[in-house]
């Protein structure tokens, strides 16, 4: 970080803008993440035992992997708001069923 030092006012001011920028695109990665969770948790739901993880490569098009970790996070921080108050970078440390619930590592501002 000492480089930024060296940088000129034109550039500081322009990496705030991105820094901003950036975290508006974190915030709805964040929400988007909760919103998916939500559906792949109703549509596991529904399907017969087994079926979740074929499902969601086949039809979601992403890996069973990540269809299971964000049904997870889901059911672990879903709509509850206890959960709320803690915040991004706590909730991407914790999870029920001992796998991280990582989209942030910790707090952008």
């Amino acid at each position: 970080m000492n480089e930024l030092a060296t940088l000129k006012q034109g550039q500081i001011a322009l990496l705030d803008a991105l820094a901003v920028e950036a975290r508006t695109y974190a915030e709805n990665a964040y929400a988007n993440m909760m919103a998916l969770g939500r559906v792949l948790s109703q549509a596991k739901e529904m399907l017969p035992h087994g079926e979740f993880l074929a499902w969601v490569e086949e039809k979601v098009g992403i890996s069973s992997r990540y269809g299971e970790h964000f049904a997870s996070c889901y059911r672990v921080y879903g709509d509850k708001p206890e959960y709320a108050k803690l915040g991004k970078s706590k909730l991407s440390r914790r999870s029920g069923s001992g796998k991280p619930c990582r989209v942030f590592r910790r707090s952008a501002g």
